[in-house]
């Protein structure tokens, strides 16, 4: 990389790129096939009790990651910036 500076502005166009494609793309097919065909073949066929079940062990991790990859890590703390 020749400019580390332009790393978050790469960042931020890419982030908003994938939010605006993945968006569309699951509104379109939800628009075209409707939620009656959107099941995942492994929930379609469970019963409610291990529907619930299996949500209970998803849905934390899902929650957990999410929130571990938004997190913005500090910028490290160099000897430079610390004698300030």
């Amino acid at each position: 990389m020749k400019e580390p500076r332009d790393f978050p502005k790469a960042l931020w166009a890419v982030t908003i790129c994938e939010i605006v494609v993945f968006t569309l793309c699951g509104s379109l097919m939800y628009f075209f096939v409707g939620n009656e065909y959107m099941t995942a073949p492994a929930y379609g066929s469970l019963t409610p009790t291990y529907k619930k079940i299996a949500f209970s062990f998803a849905i934390p991790t899902i929650v957990y990651l999410g929130s571990l990859y938004s997190v913005r890590p500090h910028p490290p703390l160099s000897l430079s910036n610390a004698s300030r």
